[in-house]
Order: C-alpha cells, then sequence, then structure tokens
C-alpha cells in the first residue's frame, strides 16, 4: 500500500501483506504534500527483508524546500513479519526557518515485531535549517514476546493470536477503537480487550463418551473413555483441562485425563455424562451414554457332596464272591442359583500337593494330571441342582482332595458369590 499524501487515509480492519522479501506493507512516502493515517484493527508484514511501515517524509524534493508533514495514529495494531517493523525517516528534508517534514506516530494497544527505526535531520549546527523530528509513541505495546508465542502460525503469516498468547487480556479499549477486531468479532469491552488486531475468541470444546467395557455389569468396573473430545485450539495453547464426569447413579468425577472406571452398586438403566473443561475455563456441551447395567453378582453355587472334610472310599465294599474291589462311585454334588439365571457350572478338583507352581489336577478324559496352579482344570456340571460323577476309567490316588465350584449367569457373570467354606470343600480319598 503506498500514500503520497492527504489527511483522513485509513486502514481499518484490514491486512496488508507485502508478497515480495523486499516489499514494504505500508509505504507513506510524501514530498511537498502532508499525509494523515490512522490504522485500527489492522495486520501490516513487509517483506523479510524490508519494513513492515514505513514513513519518508521530504522524497523528491531536496533538502530546503517547503515538505509535508506526517502523522500516524495506530490502535490495535499487529505488525510482524519484518526485519523492521517501524521506519519513520524525515532525515531529507529540513527548513530554513521552521521545521518541515515532522513524523509523528502513537500506537496503542498494539503488537510490534520487529526493530523501531527513526531518522530526523538536526540541522547543520544549528546554522543551516531548523531541526525536524521522528517520534514514535507506544503505548501498551508487546515489543518483547516471540512470534511463535504470540501467533497461531506466524511461518505462514498467520497473526490471529494463540490461546496462551500473552497479549491476551493485556489491552483496553478506547472511544474511537473500532468495535470489532480484523474479523469483525467484537472486542472485550475495558481492561480485558486484547493486544493487536485479533481479540482472541476461545470456541468451546466438544465432549464424547465411549463405555469401553462390554456388556457393563452392576458391582464390576465400569470403563469409560472420552479421548474423542475435542477442543479446536488444542495445539494452539489450548486443549482440554478437566474432565468432568456424571455416571448417573449419583456419583461424579473429574480427572485432568480421558479414562475413568466407575462401579455400580445395582444393576438396572442408568445415563453417563461427560463435560470438558478447556485451558481457557470454557465447558463443553454434556456428552450421554445409556447404559442398561445387568446383575454382577456371581451365582451362588454350594458343595453339598462331599462335606466338608469327608473320608471319602476310593474302594467299594466287596459283594459276595468277589476276589478284587471295585472303584467306588465318587461323585460330587450342589445347587446353583442366580437372579439372571444359571447357565453353566463348572468344578476343579484338585489333589493337594507341596509343589507352589505347579499342581495336580483333575482331567474328566486324562485322570490326574499336572498343569500351573494357576490355571485349574475346569470340568462341566450340569447346572442347577448341579452333579458330576467321576467316570469308572478314571484311576484315583488316596491323598488329599480340594474341590472348588464356579457358576456363570445367563448375563456373563462369573464366579462363586457362595461363602468360601461352601464353595471350596476339601476331602480324603481314602
Amino acid at each position: 500500500m503506498s500514500i503520497t499524501g492527504g489527511a483522513g487515509n485509513a486502514l481499518t480492519r484490514s491486512s496488508v501483506l507485502a508478497a515480495a522479501a523486499g516489499g514494504v506493507g505500508v509505504d507513506v512516502a510524501l514530498g511537498t504534500a502532508g499525509a494523515s493515517l490512522t490504522i485500527d484493527s489492522s495486520i501490516i508484514s513487509g517483506g523479510a527483508r524490508a519494513t513492515g511501515l514505513a514513513v519518508t517524509t521530504g522524497t523528491g524534493n531536496g533538502t530546503l524546500l517547503s515538505a509535508g508533514s506526517a502523522t500516524v495514529t495506530a490502535r490495535h495494531l499487529t505488525i510482524a513479519g519484518a526485519g523492521t517493523a517501524i521506519a519513520l525517516d524525515s532525515s531529507r528534508t529540513t527548513g530554513l526557518i521552521s521545521a518541515q517534514g515532522n513524523i509523528a506516530m502513537t500506537a496503542t494497544d498494539s503488537i510490534v515485531q520487529g526493530a523501531t527505526l527513526r531518522k530526523n535531520n538536526a540541522g547543520l549546527l544549528g546554522l543551516v535549517g531548523q531541526p525536524n523530528t521522528a517520534s514514535l509513541t507506544l503505548t501498551r505495546a508487546d515489543q518483547t514476546s516471540t512470534p511463535e508465542a504470540l501467533f497461531v502460525n506466524p511461518a505462514k503469516r498467520n497473526y490471529h493470536l494463540r490461546a496462551d498468547a500473552p497479549a491476551i487480556d493485556k489491552g483496553q479499549v478506547t472511544a474511537d477503537d473500532s468495535p470489532t477486531d480484523v474479523d469483525g468479532q467484537p472486542r472485550s469491552a475495558g481492561a480485558a480487550s486484547d493486544l493487536g488486531a485479533d481479540e482472541f475468541v476461545n470456541t468451546g470444546p466438544t465432549a464424547a463418551i465411549a463405555v469401553k467395557t462390554p456388556s457393563p455389569r452392576a458391582t464390576i468396573a465400569v470403563a469409560f473413555d472420552g479421548s474423542g473430545s475435542l477442543d479446536r485450539e488444542a495445539g494452539l495453547g489450548g486443549g482440554i483441562a478437566e474432565y468432568r464426569w456424571t455416571f448417573g447413579d449419583g456419583s461424579t468425577q473429574t480427572t485432568s485425563v480421558s479414562t475413568v472406571e466407575h462401579i455400580y452398586p445395582r444393576a438396572g438403566n442408568v445415563v453417563a455424562q461427560l463435560v470438558v473443561v478447556d485451558r481457557q475455563g470454557a465447558a463443553s456441551e454434556p456428552a450421554t451414554a445409556p447404559l442398561a447395567l445387568a446383575s454382577g453378582t456371581a451365582p451362588t453355587v454350594v458343595i453339598t457332596r462331599p462335606k466338608p472334610a469327608a473320608a471319602v472310599a476310593l474302594l467299594a465294599r466287596k459283594r459276595k464272591g468277589e476276589k478284587r474291589g471295585r472303584r467306588a462311585k465318587i461323585s460330587f454334588a450342589g445347587t446353583a442359583k442366580a437372579a439372571a439365571g444359571v447357565k453353566t457350572v463348572v468344578v476343579s478338583i484338585e489333589k493337594i500337593g507341596t509343589t507352589k507352581k505347579t499342581c495336580t489336577w483333575l482331567d474328566k478324559r486324562k485322570g490326574l494330571v499336572k498343569a500351573p496352579c494357576a490355571q485349574p482344570v475346569l470340568i462341566n456340571a450340569k447346572p442347577g441342582a448341579w452333579n458330576y460323577t467321576v467316570a469308572s476309567s478314571i484311576k484315583l490316588a488316596r491323598g488329599s482332595y480340594r474341590v472348588s465350584a464356579y457358576g456363570t449367569d445367563n448375563g456373563g457373570a462369573f464366579g462363586n458369590s457362595a461363602p468360601a467354606k461352601r464353595r471350596i470343600v476339601r476331602f480324603t480319598l481314602k
């Protein structure tokens, strides 16, 4: 943009970017005519090897002729992208009787990135020519913050403010200022206004909630995931700071991470809710997730045979005329109940030994086998009034045994909620 004279020049809510590396963003070059320029809520960016705003008086008319003066008033100016932000040069003109070609610039509530240069003609030892001025007054201006700390993408000349820019809330809005910023967004009133052309307006985050536990159940931890929540300024100084969970059973929790677990005390239908809050304090609308909670209580599986500490005969009584003993019929039985109905019952039968890593388990087809103690061999029993009888072909050894029972209900809950002495029974084969 080139200005060569005239009062009332104005640059309002505009962006002026020099395309060439040596291009000046706004060039005010005055000869005999004076000029005034008002800049409000605008961005000026000169080329990388040039100047953003250059004001020169006395161009093309020598040093002794009358030269026009320049007045520049800037409010909420962002000037960036060039090594020299502002260059004021009145050194080319002088007046014999009075100063000529003076330059006066004021800038308030602005961001000035780059050097500010001022040159004036001081006259010749006070004998020839009157000294003139090239003055720059900055009020509430940021000249020290780095472009990366201030702007969304200074490398691509995006000079909108980051969410955490140090220029936010450091300015004011005066009576003559534009009520809106460079994008037409309203400025905050009073001391809460931002420096520069852009008034940062935070965009609230968006919440997303997912239930990560398949077939959620009461009394068993249910996992929730809010990582799908979004904040538009996440990479620009914003991001989600809080996850506010409401679980639908009267319980709430606030976390700084996107995942959480919650245990519901009873079965039923509930609606979980998530609200996320960004680093600027804006809260999202709630995201919801309905849950149908099945019972989490495992079936009650009671062992009724053998009795605790029972001594079970390995051999049956001899019949009349028998010369050798027969293997006794060895069976296990009990009851299984669940609110959702019992689907399966399994038992494990362990011959108690002394090793800690390898145990001896009863396999219904192979007999006694060795297997890791943490991986018991499970045998299916008939559910309800359950029972299991060891096949007569299976060889068993005398000694101490332990039988444990477990159940699965129709909702998938596995385990045994019976008292320990009813779900695990020791007995002896003799």
